[in-house]
Order: C-alpha cells, then sequence, then structure tokens
C-alpha cells in the first residue's frame, strides 16, 4: 500500500508542475472554458427567474412607492466573467494543494509516521511544492507571486486540518483511513 500512496503523491506532484508549467494562453483557456459553463448557468438562471424577479421587483416597487431608477447597480456581464476567471483561477489553487496535503498527509500514515509529523512532513512538502511551481512558473513567462504560494499553502493546511480534525475526533472510533 505504501508503493500506491508515493505513486499517487508523486503523480499529483507531476499534475501540479505541468499545470504551472503551461504557458498562460494555454492556462486561461483552461480557466476560461470553466468561466464559460459558469456563465451560460447564470444565463439560464437569469432567463429562467428573469419574470418572478420582474413580478417581485414591481411588487416591492409599489408597496414602497420607489422608482425602478433606485434598484441596485448590477454587475456588468464582463466584469462577472473576469471576477469568475479570478475565482476559479485561486479556487484552483486552493484545490489542487488541498489535494496534495490530504495525499501526503495518508502517504505518511502509511509509514506509521506519528499524527503531529503527518502534519508536518505533509505542510513542508506541499511549502516546498508551492514555491517550486511558482518559480518554474516565472520560466514559462507567467507571473509568479508569493500570494500564489500563500494560498497553495491554505489549501494544503486545510487538507491537514481536516484530516488531522477528523482523525482526532474518531479517536475513540476506528479511524477513517
Amino acid at each position: 500500500m505504501k508503493r500506491v500512496w508515493i505513486i499517487l503523491v508523486v503523480g499529483w506532484i507531476c499534475f501540479i508542475f505541468y499545470q504551472g508549467m503551461q504557458v498562460g494562453e494555454v492556462s486561461m483557456d483552461k480557466s476560461d472554458r470553466v468561466v464559460t459553463q459558469m456563465m451560460r448557468m447564470i444565463d439560464w438562471w437569469e432567463e429562467t427567474f428573469k419574470k418572478k424577479e420582474e413580478l417581485i421587483l414591481e411588487n416591492l416597487i409599489e408597496r414602497s412607492e420607489a422608482t425602478p431608477s433606485s434598484q441596485l447597480p448590477i454587475h456588468s456581464k464582463v466584469q462577472l466573467q473576469k471576477n469568475l476567471s479570478y475565482f476559479v483561477r485561486k479556487a484552483a489553487h486552493f484545490t489542487e494543494y488541498f489535494m496534495l496535503a490530504v495525499l501526503l498527509l495518508l502517504m505518511f500514515r502509511s509509514f506509521n509516521v506519528s499524527l503531529w509529523n503527518q502534519g508536518i512532513y505533509s505542510l513542508f512538502v506541499v511549502l516546498l511544492c508551492a514555491v517550486l511551481d511558482e518559480y518554474f512558473q516565472s520560466f514559462v513567462f507567467r507571473t509568479s507571486s508569493v500570494s500564489d504560494v500563500v494560498l497553495d499553502f491554505c489549501g494544503g493546511l486545510f487538507g491537514v486540518a481536516v484530516l488531522l480534525g477528523v482523525n482526532l475526533c474518531n479517536k475513540t472510533k476506528t479511524t477513517i483511513w
């Protein structure tokens, strides 16, 4: 079982570095595909519930005697798309390193490392990978930022916290792994 965990961890690290080594246009294209799907869902939502919203707004305006111009401004689609793109990219960072931390913790668990050291070693490897990933990105004409390293580390920290928390909560019961 140890070999399986090692293969999964190494494979996931390779996946992270592969994603980080892609040029900006390819990386943005992947994010944009997700954002496009999200925008389609938003458009569907607006179209489906537009009539209902209009009725509710008309009812509110009649009760408050306010004019339609006093409604809250709505972000333009372009700004919404930019915000979604930013969110998707940052969520991908967080999720990649969350998964890395979970896999590392489970790998160290298979080697009978103490619970405390499982967390410490996992966070060390997560931080090392995050720094190296941002460093390598600078060679493919992408920006490397400290804020991404912090976000990556937070994803790893959350992964460690979740698994250690579950393990500590289940201490009297059989462990989940």
